[in-house]
């Protein structure tokens, strides 16, 4: 049995990045940037694809855990940019 949850928890693993193609990073960059009002609906809607689609790409491509990541990375540019700026 636990080679069977192995197998599944595998198959649950987040695709490399070097596979998402253009139109989904694009996907990605959009659903990002819509912030608070972040949906897969709009996303689906704006690239004229199936929620289902769009829902693959955001599990397949991990990003919930990316636009925490990239919101983490922006303000921490934000506080060495503070910093600089303090120094000078």
């Amino acid at each position: 049995m636990a080679d069977n949850m192995d197998s599944n928890d595998e198959a649950l693993e987040p695709k490399d990045l070097k596979q998402e193609n253009n139109l989904q990073r694009e996907a990605f960059e959009f659903y990002y940037s819509l912030g608070d009002q972040r949906s897969l609906k709009s996303v689906a809607i704006q690239f004229k694809r199936s929620e289902r689609t769009v829902a693959n790409w955001s599990r397949d491509y991990n990003w919930v855990d990316r636009c925490t990541q990239k919101a983490l990375d922006e303000a921490e540019g934000r506080e060495k940019e503070t910093a600089i700026l303090d120094v000078k």
